[in-house]
């Protein structure tokens, strides 16, 4: 995975591994409470903003975005099989 744009202070930009599906993983984010736009462009990335984040907030929101990752990976994991 790639991060672009977290000098700027309001969002970044995570690159996902080409075999991921974006909206799988948007899917699975939103499930978990997290709101997040995906970019529709060719390599799969999304926009994952944190202008009001709390200091408390960081880690579990890391965590189910970590976990949104990891359910995607799995589905596409099983569609290949």
């Amino acid at each position: 995975m790639t991060i672009h744009g977290a000098a700027a202070g309001l969002y970044v930009v995570l690159g996902l591994p080409a075999d991921l599906d974006e909206r799988v993983v948007l899917a699975a984010a939103r499930s978990r409470g997290i709101a997040l736009e995906g970019l529709g462009a060719e390599s799969p990335a999304i926009a994952v903003g944190y202008a009001n984040l709390t200091d408390a907030a960081i880690a579990p929101a890391v965590a189910a975005l970590a976990a949104s990752i990891e359910q995607a990976k799995a589905e596409a994991a099983r569609a290949t099989t």
